[in-house]
């Protein structure tokens, strides 16, 4: 329980309460959903495999998966407006100052401080992106099956690959995010 209270803790220090509780509303549906997938068998040709578990674990994840887009677009929404876009994208805008003065902190050995245009709001960037990315191709992908479209597999395939890659942010950025907080109490 320690492990929760400072996590918290660190969470009303940093975030507005409408953020901390986007951010913790969009990991339980994350974590949900991933816990969901690994009970769903929808075959190549888009028939749910059997079984009530299936059925369950099929029809949840799309529910849970709809209410995390919506979640999402709210979260970014929240985001961007606070802080812009040049904030989490600077490359967009050819801005690499920031992002080059941490590369060099990191090569130092030091943690680079937060900041606008930085290493760190960039990354914070690429999730919001695979946040988008991976909820709009479920939604995309379920439009398609549901409407038996025989390219759906295409969109299954290609959801299940960017979901990896939030999977893999999610771990990345989860564990910086443990570790700059036990450094920093």
């Amino acid at each position: 329980m320690k492990l929760w209270h400072k996590i918290n803790d660190y969470f009303k220090d940093t975030f507005s309460p409408l953020v901390r509780y986007l951010h913790y509303i969009i990991i339980i549906l994350v974590i949900a959903q991933i816990i969901l997938s690994n009970f769903m068998n929808v075959e190549h040709n888009q028939k749910l495999g059997g079984g009530i578990i299936n059925y369950f674990a099929v029809w949840s994840h799309i529910i849970l998966g709809i209410s995390t887009f919506i979640v999402s677009l709210i979260f970014i929404a929240v985001e961007l407006k606070k802080h812009g876009v040049r904030y989490f994208y600077p490359y967009i805008y050819r801005d690499y100052d920031v992002i080059k003065l941490d590369v060099s902190t990191i090569l130092h050995f030091k943690e680079p401080a937060i900041r606008p245009r930085g290493l760190i709001s960039s990354i914070e960037g690429l999730g919001l992106g695979a946040l988008l990315l991976t909820t709009l191709s479920g939604i995309v992908w379920f439009l398609l099956w549901i409407n038996h479209y025989p390219f759906a597999s295409y969109m299954q395939e290609f959801h299940q690959s960017v979901t990896t890659l939030l999977e893999i942010y999610i771990i990345g950025h989860g564990s910086m995010g443990l570790l700059h907080i036990f450094k920093s109490s």
